[in-house]
């Protein structure tokens, strides 16, 4: 089954969804909260979110600036999201696999959470993402971290380090499903690739459920990539 068909089959069945709650005052516990913590959105500034899901973090950008636009593969999460959201939020069926339809320059502010580790061509789309973003503009990607200390552990006694929360359903099942990730990173090689493509990294942050205790050492004690990147 495709991306695309997995996401309609699970969403478009969520009619009573409700948002999250989001706490942007403590250090993040989740990637929504993140992006809001660390991205300064004005009223003026264009702002696309990619495989935006249902549309959590959506519904407070929509807040902050005029210019809200979605992106998502999924006809499910379009349908959910325009029943929830605004009805200013531009929403649009793309695949950021492919070249998207945007103008060239066109955006202040890019966010991905937990999208890029989904992807086939990590330098296609941060090829695509620097074309449709202004000068001076912003990226914000968060994304698992592979090289936390309990993926360390895991490959130490010879399992599989899960990124997703999603597990084999027994010992004896051979095949490895990691919630669709199909590529994955650390915060060296996160930096590596916004530097390939000429990015000036602004800031790199850890965070998870225990806040700031991920940041002491994020390469090491964070689950996950925070990175912010201007072009």
């Amino acid at each position: 089954m495709s991306l695309e068909k997995s996401y309609n089959q699970l969403y478009s069945k969520n009619e009573k969804y409700k948002f999250m709650s989001l706490d942007v005052d403590r250090w993040p516990r989740n990637r929504y909260e993140a992006a809001l913590r660390f991205l300064d959105i004005k009223k003026t500034d264009k702002v696309l979110y990619i495989g935006f899901g249902r549309g959590d973090l959506l519904n407070y950008i929509q807040d902050k600036t005029n210019f809200a636009y979605g992106i998502d593969v999924s006809k499910g999460n379009i349908e959910i999201a325009k029943k929830l959201l605004n009805k200013n939020v531009k929403l649009s069926i793309q695949d950021v696999n492919n070249k998207t339809n945007f103008p060239d320059n066109y955006f202040d502010i890019i966010v991905l959470t937990d999208v890029i580790e989904h992807l086939v061509d990590r330098y296609s789309i941060i090829k695509e993402l620097k074309r449709i973003l202004k000068k001076d503009g912003l990226i914000f990607i968060g994304t698992p971290n592979i090289a936390n200390i309990r993926n360390r552990v895991s490959l130490l006694f010879g399992n599989y380090p899960y990124t997703s929360g999603y597990e084999s359903p027994s010992k004896n099942n051979v095949l490895i499903y990691d919630g669709g990730h199909i590529q994955w990173f650390t915060f060296k090689t996160i930096k590596e690739l916004a530097e390939l493509f000429d990015f000036k990294i602004v800031k790199t942050f850890g965070y998870g459920r225990f806040g700031k205790l991920h940041n002491i050492y994020p390469s090491l004690l964070s689950g996950a990539i925070g990175i912010i990147l201007k072009k």
